[in-house]
């Protein structure tokens, strides 16, 4: 089964990438690109939706027990 998923980060802007020096640039751009609004201090948002993998085990067991002819009793 998979769980859809959705999350927003702040990531450097686009004005931040473009203004910081050259020694910095390559670790601003390991970031994603902003898809959304700008915020403050040279950041804007990123949001994007993804899936998680969930699983689930589970057992469960029945028992039945004819006590007569004309009654029996089950429980989980």
């Amino acid at each position: 089964m998979r769980l859809p998923q959705l999350a927003t980060v702040d990531v450097p802007s686009l004005f931040a990438r473009d203004t910081a020096p050259k020694s910095i640039r390559p670790f601003l751009n390991a970031f994603p690109v902003p898809n959304g609004n700008e915020t403050v201090n040279g950041f804007a948002r990123f949001s994007s939706s993804y899936t998680d993998a969930a699983t689930l085990h589970t057992t469960s067991l029945r028992v039945d027990q004819k006590l007569g002819d004309k009654l029996s009793v089950f429980g989980p």
